[in-house]
């Protein structure tokens, strides 16, 4: 199963692009009643996209150090970065 935050951040990255790409083609007197939605769909967008990141980070944080403890420099297989053979 899925980050149930993801749909949310998925449709917030839409609204704030939706917003901008309707900035681009309204006319001086639309601008004011579009760029509003348009500055509050970001400031969803960077939060769900803060608390997304974090989420991930604390995740990846877990399995590096797991990954990192349970295996040796030696036992990891391929070719020796530090000599390049």
């Amino acid at each position: 199963m899925g980050d149930p935050r993801s749909p949310l951040v998925v449709a917030s990255t839409l609204c704030v692009l939706g917003g901008g790409i309707a900035l681009m083609f309204v006319g001086t007197a639309l601008h004011q009643g579009v760029l509003l939605p348009h500055r509050a769909s970001f400031v969803v967008w960077f939060a769900l996209l803060v608390f997304d990141v974090l989420g991930h980070q604390l995740d990846t944080a877990g399995l590096a150090s797991r990954d990192w403890l349970a295996k040796s420099h030696a036992d990891i297989a391929g070719p020796d970065y530090a000599t390049g053979l």
